[in-house]
């Protein structure tokens, strides 16, 4: 399904998001695909549905330091500096592992 998606993400991002959902179904807790997903939907300007699964992505892989940083440069990218801030304060002052 992740396969699918990657393929229509150009032309029928829809259709990919679609796919995603499917394979959330089956996979509730897997971070690479709410990552995926909040890439697909900050492409077609849903902005806050992105952040949405960015945080997803997140609290799902909550030791990894990878989503955080997606997560920071998500604000960034949404000129969101206070957020994005929070989010790399907030991991230096943790372990990564």
């Amino acid at each position: 399904l992740l396969y699918l998606a990657s393929f229509h993400f150009i032309d029928n991002p829809k259709l990919a998001l679609s796919f995603l959902n499917q394979a959330l179904r089956l996979d509730p807790k897997n971070s690479d695909l709410y990552q995926y997903k909040a890439n697909i939907q900050e492409a077609i300007e849903h902005s806050s549905l992105a952040e949405n699964n960015y945080l997803f992505a997140v609290q799902n892989d909550i030791l990894n330091p990878f989503r955080r940083e997606q997560l920071a440069d998500f604000y960034a990218r949404c000129q969101e500096y206070d957020k994005c801030l929070q989010i790399l304060t907030d991991a230096l002052a943790s372990p990564s592992s």
